[in-house]
């Protein structure tokens, strides 16, 4: 998934997707509708739910910059380790299970090769783009932190720094700096249903937050059939 090479005005900002390709569609069908230039996404791909192959067969003709979730990490140590796997599987469903059994050798090892975090300059303002913070994948920074996880955040180089993992929207200011995460793509917890997004506008530097709806209930059929003990899969999509 390569950068495009010409001026960037537009940016989708996505993270979370965690298999729910229906959702992803939804998301990329407004991004197009908006002339997106590039799509970053903050981590965790797969897991949870049951399209991984989908999710990155409708992520193929955009241009993306991606960094790793800990549910790659969890994929990757998955890969060699049968007992971890199955831990995952009790405790989570059958997510990373799935995306092994359906993603080509070349597709796993994108994605437990992906980077964190990712620093990079795009149209003159420099990003770092994380999952859970930029020192740690796994830490949660919710919208009600302490100001000062915030202030650690920004270090005053970045004037913009991506977050995901929490799967809660965010847009805070720390001098120069706007730390942002746009909520989950495929299972938002901040009960708000639907499919949430970012478009940042390079141009004008605005910031605007996104939620497509789509029709769930294939996805919760499928959590019914695929993670019968997992009710939470299938009662967080529709949680007000």
């Amino acid at each position: 998934m390569l950068v495009k090479p010409n001026s960037l005005l537009k940016l989708a900002i996505i993270a979370d997707i965690h298999g729910n390709a229906d959702a992803l569609e939804a998301v990329l069908d407004k991004v197009d509708q908006n002339n997106v230039d590039q799509v970053i996404i903050a981590g965790d791909l797969v897991g949870y739910y049951f399209e991984p192959e989908r999710v990155l067969k409708l992520l193929e003709p955009w241009p993306t910059l991606v960094v790793r979730g800990n549910h790659e990490e969890y994929l990757s140590r998955a890969r060699t380790d049968k007992k971890f796997l199955e831990s995952l599987t009790s405790r989570y469903g059958p997510g990373i299970k799935i995306a092994l059994e359906q993603l080509s050798i070349d597709k796993l090892d994108f994605l437990t090769s992906l980077p964190h975090p990712i620093s990079i300059n795009i149209e003159g303002s420099q990003f770092l783009i994380c999952h859970g913070s930029p020192w740690d994948l796994n830490q949660y920074i919710y919208p009600d932190a302490n100001l000062s996880l915030f202030d650690q955040c920004a270090n005053g180089r970045e004037d913009y720094i991506v977050l995901g993992h929490t799967h809660y929207s965010l847009l805070q200011t720390v001098e120069k700096t706007k730390i942002i995460n746009p909520g989950s793509v495929g299972q938002p917890r901040n009960n708000q249903p639907g499919a949430h997004w970012v478009l940042l506008d390079m141009d004008n530097k605005s910031c605007s937050f996104h939620i497509e709806s789509y029709d769930i209930n294939g996805l919760v059929e499928l959590c019914k059939k695929k993670a019968p003990n997992h009710p939470y899969l299938w009662e967080v999509l529709s949680r007000k």
